[in-house]
């Protein structure tokens, strides 16, 4: 279980907290905060939104090690991890930000620690203006990305194939609350 948390007590004040059946709870000390987390599709590595200033970052979840931090433009609001573990998407009004990884296995016969290599991510300004947005699935087949914002009456359709963005309106014009 990993569990991010903000003490300003403490130095430093940000810590990725890291519980296990077989480990005793552990803190791992970060340089900025963590907005969510979203882990990689075989569970080997954690994506942190945040974790260092204008990052995200990267954790092997068998030993907590850093695999990798990746500079980002600005800071998500929403990071998830697809599920065809090589890619990534922040929200971002009015964009998104798409991170494509190459997973880099440790050398046999060891099983950890991974590292990752991934460039800047790339930008795809979804064409509906600034928004707020309060959520963002991403469909099983890491196909598509729906947003859904609080100041828009649709569903915002992301096709990662194509990087289209198709607006599903809601009828009666109503606005998502969550």
């Amino acid at each position: 279980i990993f569990i991010a948390a903000t003490d300003p007590t403490q130095n430093p004040q940000y810590h990725l907290y890291v519980y296990s059946s077989t480990l005793s709870l552990q803190a791992v000390p970060l340089s900025g905060p963590v907005k969510n987390i979203s882990f990689y599709a075989n569970g080997a590595l954690a994506y942190l939104n945040g974790g260092a200033p204008n990052a995200v970052t990267l954790y092997n979840v068998c030993d907590n090690s850093l695999a990798e931090t990746i500079p980002v433009p600005d800071q998500p609001v929403i990071l998830e991890a697809t599920f065809d573990g090589q890619h990534a998407i922040g929200l971002d009004s009015p964009a998104v930000q798409i991170f494509t990884s190459t997973l880099i296995p440790p050398v046999a016969p060891a099983t950890c620690p991974f590292t990752m290599s991934t460039p800047a991510p790339t930008l795809v300004n979804l064409g509906q203006a600034t928004f707020t947005p309060l959520e963002m699935i991403v469909t099983s087949d890491s196909a598509r990305a729906y947003v859904l914002a609080k100041d828009r009456a649709a569903v915002f359709a992301y096709n990662f194939g194509v990087n289209t963005v198709t607006a599903i309106p809601l009828t009666n014009d109503p606005a998502p609350v969550s």
